[in-house]
């Protein structure tokens, strides 16, 4: 991983949105110091009490021993309360930063260029924001749970065996450096296998996403078997990492497991020995039996923490590749607003490419504020590729578009897209009410009820509300599975409508409709129009008839302008789309 992925760097991202909550933090930090301390009483009261029957004698005193049950009763219940105070304030800020961190993460998701999404999936998209969003509760859950719990458990074992025997203490000491470093080398090969199988299961879970993304066109073209033999390939491989993952740091158990063994029975036997010859009491077996274990635990939570902090290492380092993308044509440094007193939209020059793939060759058009324009072309001429453009979906281009006097880049595009609608081949549709999925368009205006009216009479989106069991509030589900293609696209141009743009464009925006339906609507966008300037891509011919102008573009060049009556009269490249599609 780079650099700039250390351990500095995820450090200081997880203090950026725990900071809110510090007092929270650190309150849940002082409960669990208090916990471990409180921990490690149990031990020494025992090894007291061991001691004392070592020496009593029949009618002595037991009031010492009471002392010990009684404080000891306490500590276990003062433990107890701390422990679910510090678990209840730790888990439930972790959540609300998770949460935070996931918002986060999406927000600048939705302000990165469409360039860079079309080359990432939008499975492991979500699973690298979910896992950065769990490595940071788990690096909370780290601290509290077990770094607190190994400095206290270590140092405060340490001191209580050392107050009987320095030395005895220094081989300990000694033994566990011995045994963190074991623990740690055997464990190097686990963590190259942990974050192979990280990428493995990130692209698995992309086809998955695939899959249940595109159920209908699987099931219809029968693509289930062909699909599934990929996603078994793709299992195959994430399995061979997670097995020797899991090899590598059970290994490892095994190997720590053989060398606390041995060290235990040597260190009993020393003790055993000194007992006899009355170096010791026999409660200090108990003292050491209990704090060796301790301190075993202590530092095998040790290698499990450098493991896991590894591994939230891997999973922030993930997040934090998308965290640093950056933003550009949604920033808003240098950026103005869009001008309101525009006359002219110019195309000046425009060039843009694909890669190598050269979509859009000098490109020359002026579209005059209210002029209405349509741009017909085969598949592949550059009529999309036009839009993104001008919907300011890539800035990558050569030449220029301008907004009266003000280049389109200059634009903040919060600014650009308020005063601008679309309605595309195919209109997104969110699991919410028909009503919402219409007015998150514009949402300054989402009680306008007259808007509202007049979007759905445009759209003739009316026309199907009734046979809706809630009518507009009914939910149409995930992509709009209540409504049928048709249905989908009044939607998005209800949606449109509702935006009272001053440029709209539509692509392609009744291509689902039947004739039909598609008369009715034309004729009543035919009246929008007088209000905003419209550019229009279109298959059907007959749509456009009415425009001011309309483009012809053919291999990313405009090889015709005019009138539909000029052009038609010309009996060129638009005539003859016109009696084909007579025809």
């Amino acid at each position: 991983m780079p650099m700039k992925y250390g351990y500095s760097r995820v450090f200081s991202f997880f203090w950026q949105f725990m900071r809110p909550y510090k007092g929270e933090f650190i309150l849940a930090t002082m409960l669990a110091a208090v916990k471990s301390c409180l921990a490690l009483y149990p031990v020494f009261a025992f090894a007291q009490i061991v001691t004392f029957f070592q020496k009593y004698t029949p009618g002595q005193s037991l009031e010492s021993i009471y002392t010990i049950l009684v404080f000891w009763l306490i500590v276990v219940v003062i433990e107890r309360i701390t422990s679910f105070s510090e678990k209840y304030i730790g888990r439930t800020t972790d959540e609300y930063v998770a949460n935070s961190i996931e918002f986060h993460s999406v927000r600048h998701l939705s302000l990165l260029d469409i360039s860079w999404h079309e080359k990432e999936s939008t499975g492991n998209k979500m699973k690298r924001i979910s896992r950065g969003a769990s490595a940071f509760s788990n690096l909370s859950r780290v601290w509290l749970e077990s770094v607190i719990d190994i400095v206290i458990s270590f140092v405060g074992a340490l001191v209580i065996i050392s107050h009987f025997d320095r030395t005895l203490a220094s081989l300990i000491v000694g033994y566990q450096i011995v045994y963190y470093l074991l623990s740690l080398s055997t464990r190097k090969q686990g963590f190259k296998a942990m974050k192979a199988a990280n990428t493995k299961d990130e692209e698995l879970t992309g086809l998955w996403y695939e899959i249940v993304s595109n159920i209908r066109s699987i099931k219809v073209l029968g693509m289930s078997s062909k699909i599934l033999e990929y996603s078994k390939v793709y299992s195959s491989e994430l399995h061979k990492y997670v097995k020797r993952r899991i090899f590598w740091f059970q290994g490892s158990g095994v190997v720590q497991g053989i060398w606390i063994g041995i060290v235990r029975v040597g260190f009993i036997f020393l003790i055993i020995h000194g007992i006899l010859k009355g170096q010791y009491e026999a409660g200090f077996l108990i003292i050491f039996y209990g704090y060796f274990n301790t301190l075993t635990s202590a530092v095998g939570k040790l290698t499990d923490v450098s493991q896991e902090i590894g591994e939230i290492r891997i999973n922030v380092g993930k997040l934090l590749e998308i965290l640093d993308e950056p933003i550009t044509i949604d920033t808003t440094v240098g950026k103005r607003a869009f001008p309101e007193s525009w006359d002219v939209l110019h195309i000046k020059n425009l060039s843009f490419k694909y890669g190598e793939n050269e979509v859009l060759k000098n490109i020359d058009l002026s579209i005059k504020k209210g002029e209405k324009i349509g741009i017909v072309g085969l598949s592949g001429a550059g009529k999309s590729t036009l839009f993104k453009l001008l919907l300011k979906e890539h800035e990558s281009y050569d030449g220029e578009i301008l907004i009266g006097d003000v280049p389109l880049t200059t634009i903040e595009k919060s600014s650009y897209v308020r005063h601008v609608a679309a309605v595309l081949q195919e209109t997104e549709v969110f699991n919410m009410s028909l009503r919402q999925n219409i007015v998150l368009a514009n949402g300054d205006e989402e009680n306008n009820t007259r808007l509202l009216d007049r979007s759905l009479s445009i759209a003739h989106v009316i026309d199907f509300i009734s046979r809706l069991p809630q009518g507009l509030n009914t939910l149409i589900g995930e992509k709009g599975i209540r409504l049928s293609g048709g249905e989908r696209q009044r939607l998005g141009i209800a949606r449109a409508v509702f935006k009272k743009p001053q440029i709209l464009f539509l692509d392609e925006a009744t291509s689902h409709l039947d004739v039909e339906s598609e008369q009715k609507i034309q004729d009543s966008l035919d009246k929008f129009f007088n209000d905003v300037t419209a550019v229009v891509i279109a298959h059907r011919l007959s749509t456009i008839r009415k425009m001011d102008r309309i483009i012809v573009l053919e291999g990313g060049r405009i090889i015709e302008s005019g009138t539909f009556d000029e052009l038609h009269a010309k009996d060129a490249r638009f005539r003859e789309f016109w009696d084909k599609q007579k025809a």
